[in-house]
């Protein structure tokens, strides 16, 4: 829950009455998330685990290693195929790509340009307002 400081903090940067202001912060802050749970999740299956002799799962390779040289270990392959055309199709049955957006394509290719001609700076979570307030008068030049 925000106080009246980090109101009056937030406020320096914008309005989030307008909606323009929230379809942006909708698309830096979810492709800044999603950036950032790609490289967690690399991260985490490609650290390579302590070896560890007592242990009885692979250890002193990473988790993908482990994967794809499974039977080296003696271990067995559970995955289960999945018929990647139904799964397609359920998903464009459920609403397709639009489920996994934020704000609209025409949108975010918009942003994605904006972004681009500021030169393409590295967002973090340190710097994500700070970019947010660079791009904004960009996307809505032509909408005040």
């Amino acid at each position: 829950m925000m106080n009246d400081m980090s109101m009056s903090c937030l406020s320096e940067f914008c309005c989030f009455s307008k909606a323009c202001d929230r379809e942006l912060a909708k698309w830096l802050w979810s492709t800044l998330i999603q950036l950032d749970l790609n490289k967690l999740k690399e991260q985490f299956n490609a650290h390579r685990v302590r070896y560890d002799h007592k242990k009885f799962l692979p250890s002193g390779i990473s988790p993908m290693e482990a994967m794809a040289r499974h039977q080296e270990f003696g271990a067995t392959d559970c995955l289960v195929p999945v018929n990647i055309e139904l799964i397609q199709h359920l998903k464009e049955a459920l609403g397709g790509e639009e489920l996994l957006r934020f704000v609209d394509t025409e949108f975010a290719a918009h942003c994605e340009s904006v972004y681009d001609s500021l030169g393409s700076p590295l967002v973090t979570f340190v710097n994500a307002w700070e970019v947010f307030s660079e791009m904004l008068p960009h996307v809505f030049e032509d909408t005040d």
